[in-house]
């Protein structure tokens, strides 16, 4: 037989002062029964309202310390002593009170373990202080992981009906509004913001003074229900701003899985943003942009309202990008405005295409789109290149484009 400390119990269940109701296990037959300890004191806090001037244990708590005794056993049992387990009550039968428990008393819950299916375990408990039995009761509870346990800061504002997923941590003074959908594993630092129609998918990481779903910043909006919809697994750090959509954008804003906003960057309303982009410090995104997969904005870019990004590309810092951007290009400041200067010649290996794949790639850029001679759609046309990175261009190129395609403004290609 073995016994447990107090530090050794807290390791095992979750609970904590003033509710955590036993010091010590001892005699421990593991699968079988235990004994839990409990001293009962005056400065029990449960005594101050019951009663001051008769102070007698609740007869509930000493179910809960019988509970509490049984848990431990359990997860000593299973081998989980150092993961922290908790233990929801499914019934008590049987529970009969025959003696008051008060100030000075050596409580002992004597448990056994009478059945066990799966997570769930049946045990019978006694209370004795001495030799004089004082509760018993039958108790069946089930064992679950604390993984779901969802730890909000007391000084978090998180609304009621507010709905939360497992798992979820929500930092100081964090405020989370009543339409707010949080998936499991989401976790929100402290001073962030949360509010309006927004859904965030699971285990992404929101920073210090971040704020989310909060009204467009468009004069056209009148206040009509629209949505922000960011996916799974992603970074949004430090004074990062991302609107839910209007009216004019189908009222929603989209953001994928798997993405990194860096420090203070911005994601207007109506935004779609594909999976594994990244935003560097401070970009920008206008209303109604479109980003594809696997794009990367470098800091300070700014990208005017209704553009569209292909996939892969990468936009060098201080650029600002007022034409669509073909996939896996190569864009970078000039003037007031980006360039195309070739394609993202390291983003495509990093994607694993093949040297040849990316060589003819970028000579059917160079021999449309960079040509200095004749008109770019011209030369498209007339080209008999295929493979499915040329493809890929050439349908990208078929949309239609508000405000033009980003060309190289030399008109001299690489």
């Amino acid at each position: 037989m073995t016994d447990l400390s107090i530090q050794e119990i807290m390791q095992a269940i979750p609970h904590r002062y003033p509710f955590l109701l036993i010091d010590r296990l001892v005699d421990i037959i593991p699968s079988e029964s235990a004994v839990g300890i409990k001293n009962v004191t005056i400065n029990e806090q449960f005594f101050n309202g019951h009663f001051p001037q008769a102070p007698v244990m609740p007869g509930v708590l000493i179910i809960e310390a019988m509970a509490q005794t049984a848990g431990v056993l359990v997860i000593h049992s299973i081998g989980s002593i150092t993961k922290q387990k908790l233990v929801y009550f499914m019934s008590i039968e049987s529970a009969k009170f025959r003696r008051p428990v008060v100030p000075g008393d050596r409580l002992e819950l004597r448990v056994r373990i009478i059945q066990h299916r799966g997570a769930v375990w049946k045990v019978e408990g006694k209370a004795f202080v001495g030799d004089t039995l004082c509760a018993e009761a039958i108790v069946t509870a089930m064992i679950s992981d604390s993984k779901d346990i969802n730890e909000i800061h007391e000084t978090a504002l998180v609304h009621p009906k507010a709905k939360l997923g497992k798992n979820i941590e929500i930092g100081a003074y964090s405020v989370i509004g009543p339409n707010v959908e949080l998936a499991n594993g989401v976790k929100i630092h402290s001073h962030v913001n949360i509010e309006g129609y927004t859904t965030i998918g699971e285990n992404t990481e929101i920073y210090p003074f971040a704020s989310i779903g909060s009204k467009p910043q468009d004069l056209k909006y009148k206040g009509e229900p629209s949505r922000l919809v960011i996916g799974k697994n992603n970074q949004i750090r430090e004074h990062v701003t991302m609107n839910p959509g209007t009216e004019g954008g189908g009222n929603i804003t989209q953001v994928g899985d798997n993405c990194l906003f860096m420090m203070a960057t911005h994601v207007a309303h109506d935004c779609k943003i594909g999976n594994g982009v990244i935003l560097a410090n401070h970009a920008t995104l206008a209303g109604h942009v479109t980003i594809e997969d696997g794009a990367i904005l470098g800091g300070l870019v700014a990208v005017q309202q209704f553009i569209h990004i292909g996939r892969g590309a990468m936009i060098g810092g201080c650029t600002g990008v007022n034409q669509d951007v073909i996939p896996y290009a190569m864009v970078y400041s000039k003037d007031r405005g980006g360039q195309l200067k070739g394609i993202n010649l390291v983003g495509l290996e990093r994607r694993g295409h093949t040297k040849d794949a990316v060589l003819k790639l970028q000579q059917f850029v160079r021999d449309t789109i960079l040509n200095p001679v004749g008109n770019f759609k011209e030369n498209i046309t007339k080209s008999t290149a295929h493979s499915e990175l040329i493809d890929e261009v050439r349908q990208f190129l078929n949309l239609d484009h508000k405000h033009g395609i980003l060309k190289d403004k030399d008109e001299k290609p690489l």
